[in-house]
């Protein structure tokens, strides 16, 4: 009998939602240039869809899928638990998942580090996540790195500050709690 999962941290990168955001204005732009194109031209704007629907069908393809990339932005949160970690949209999981049995500890590897971190580094003089752990990369070695650990690995380097510095001590709290992290 295994323990139950805790969730640990299970929240969404400001920097994703900012992206889905931006990729919504998109389509509402275009439609919103139709719109006012129409209104001043006294044609109607449902007119103008269908006939650009006549015209180029692909359109709404292109636009469905700025739609879609949207909303998987701004729907995709990762998760923390005391067994594992992965990417979840609308609470169920989307992603390979990378399994604490796999892994011997976790650390801030300054071989992943941001280019601000980097330049910290080199104006400092010293490794940017003693300056500021939120300039850090979250790494993990792994007990046995085998090819499907190495690509789940791949995916769950956490670069800190892509989330807010409440975010990044939750995390960093996970890690040390669940994950055997070390310093």
């Amino acid at each position: 009998m295994t323990a139950p999962e805790n969730i640990l941290f299970h929240q969404a990168s400001p920097i994703m939602r900012t992206t889905g955001y931006l990729l919504f204005c998109y389509p509402i732009g275009i439609f919103s240039i139709f719109y006012f194109s129409s209104v001043r031209s006294n044609s109607s704007f449902f007119q103008g869809l269908l006939f650009l629907w006549q015209e180029s069908p692909d359109f709404y393809i292109y636009i469905g899928g700025f739609l879609g990339l949207s909303l998987f932005m701004l729907g995709t949160k990762l998760k923390i638990t005391s067994h594992a970690i992965y990417y979840t949209l609308a609470g169920f999981r989307i992603s390979l998942c990378l399994k604490r049995h796999s892994v011997q500890y976790s650390f801030l590897n300054p071989r992943y580090a941001s280019l601000k971190a980097h330049l910290k580094c080199w104006l400092y003089n010293m490794p940017a996540h003693i300056i500021s752990q939120r300039d850090g990369t979250l790494d993990f070695k792994l007990c046995q790195p085998g090819l499907m650990n190495q690509i789940c690995l791949g995916f769950f380097r956490i670069q800190l500050s892509m989330f807010s510095r409440q975010q990044a001590q939750q995390i960093m709290q996970a890690m040390q709690s669940a994950w055997n992290f070390k310093a």
